[in-house]
C-alpha cells in the first residue's frame, strides 16, 4: 500500500498522516468503509495548503502542528459522514412509490399492509419492551437524561455542556448505562 507523493511531502509528514488515518479508521465506524489512500490524499492535500501557517515562535514543532491539523481534518470528515448518514436516515419515502419501474410493480403501502406479524414476532416484541422497561427502571434520572440526549444525536461534549457535567463524568455514566443494557441482554441495541 505504498503511494509515491513525489517531492511534495517529507517522509515524516507521510508517516504522521498514515499513523493518524489508521488511528481514526480504527476508532470511528464512519471511516471503516472509507479507502485508506483516499483519506491519506485528503489529509495530505489539506496539510499541503495549510502548512505555511506554521509559526515556529508560537507552535511546539512542525510535526505537532501537522498532527493537530490532520486530526482536525479527520474530525471534519467524520462529522461530515455522520451528517450524511443522519440525512440519509431521515429521507422521506412515499408509500405510493413502486419498488421497480415495471408497470405492475408493488408499492410500499401494499407490502406493509400485507405483512402481518407472526405470534413469534409479537412475543419477541413484548419481551423486548419488557427488557427495555426493566433496563430503564435501573437507570438514574441523570442516566435517563443522557440516553435521551444521545438519542437526539448529541455527542459527549454537547451533553456535558447541556448537563453542566465534566466529559469524563458523561463517559463514566455511558459506561454504566451500557452495563445495565448488557445485563438485560440488550447488547445489540448499543452503538
Amino acid at each position: 500500500m505504498r503511494h509515491d507523493y513525489g517531492s511534495l511531502f517529507e517522509p515524516w509528514e507521510i508517516a504522521i498522516a498514515k499513523k493518524l488515518v489508521r488511528e481514526f479508521k480504527g476508532k470511528w465506524s464512519y471511516l471503516k468503509k472509507e479507502d485508506f489512500l483516499d483519506l491519506m490524499q485528503e489529509v495530505l492535500a489539506h496539510w499541503h495548503f495549510v502548512r505555511d501557517r506554521y509559526d515556529s515562535t508560537r507552535d511546539a514543532s512542525k510535526a505537532t502542528f501537522m498532527a493537530k491539523v490532520v486530526r482536525a481534518k479527520l474530525q471534519e470528515i467524520v462529522r461530515s459522514l455522520s451528517a450524511m448518514k443522519r440525512k440519509a436516515d431521515q429521507t422521506a419515502v412515499s408509500l405510493d412509490e413502486p419498488f421497480s419501474k415495471e408497470e405492475d410493480a408493488r408499492t410500499l403501502i401494499e407490502e406493509i399492509s400485507e405483512e402481518k406479524p407472526t405470534p413469534a414476532d409479537i412475543v419477541s416484541q413484548k419481551e423486548l419492551k419488557e427488557k427495555m422497561r426493566k433496563a430503564n427502571r435501573k437507570l438514574t434520572p441523570e442516566q435517563k437524561a443522557i440516553c435521551r440526549l444521545l438519542k437526539d444525536g448529541l455527542d459527549v461534549t454537547k451533553i456535558s455542556r447541556k448537563l453542566h457535567k465534566h466529559r469524563s463524568s458523561i463517559h463514566y455514566q455511558i459506561k454504566r448505562i451500557k452495563g445495565v443494557f448488557e445485563a438485560e441482554g440488550l447488547n445489540e441495541f448499543l452503538k
